[in-house]
């Protein structure tokens, strides 16, 4: 089991007005490096507000590297530790983990109308057809009961036809299977991040 403050966390060092890889930047060093590797990250700056960006000049002996943020540049203050999330996540699959106040419901998944966009009808493109969806747009052909299933957003299996009949959904309409909500929402578990081998943490994967 991991926690959030097991993950790597980047201490600010220095506003840098420029780097040879953008401007500005923030050098920093890291407490720990397990698995955090140069690209598109995250630098976590509360439960709700986060810093995206690319990380540069790793360094394997000191463990220091370049921020370069696109954004939330102000919070990103010297001093500062702030948690590292490799890039392949969104900040919310984070929180709905270690949020204690997340809402989630268990459902029984049921099928809902999909809309073929006829356009591209020959390949059979559907997409689900928004909720409460008053008015069918010109170019668009209702097909009930199309979208049939989900997908768990860590372990990628079905919620629905051809999958688990039930699962766990949350208001953004986020579907974890039974597994997945057991092992690392119910627990706060981090450690989701090793499924398909992404990078931190190496081990304690599902």
């Amino acid at each position: 089991m991991k926690v959030l403050a097991d993950l790597p966390h980047f201490q600010v060092v220095e506003r840098l007005s420029t780097t040879p890889f953008g401007a500005p930047g923030f050098s920093g060093r890291f407490n720990h490096i397990e698995g955090v590797a140069e690209g598109v990250c995250w630098l976590r700056l509360s439960g709700d507000e986060y810093s995206r960006g690319s990380l540069h000049a790793l360094s394997q002996s000191d463990q220091s590297a370049v921020f370069l943020p696109w954004e939330g540049k102000e919070h990103v203050r010297q001093g500062r530790a702030l948690t590292w999330i490799d890039g392949y996540w969104k900040t919310t699959d984070i929180e709905m983990v270690v949020d204690l106040s997340w809402r989630w419901e268990r459902l029984h998944f049921e099928p809902q109308d999909g809309w073929r966009i006829d356009a591209d009808a020959a390949n059979a493109t559907v997409v689900r057809a928004p909720d409460n969806a008053v008015v069918v747009p010109q170019g668009v052909t209702v097909i009930p009961g199309a979208w049939d299933h989900e997908h768990c957003r860590f372990c990628w299996e079905k919620i629905g036809v051809g999958g688990a009949a039930e699962g766990f959904r949350d208001s953004q309409s986020t579907w974890l299977c039974e597994n997945c909500f057991k092992a690392y929402v119910a627990q706060h578990d981090v450690s989701f991040m090793a499924i398909f081998g992404n990078r931190w943490p190496a081990e304690n994967s599902k």
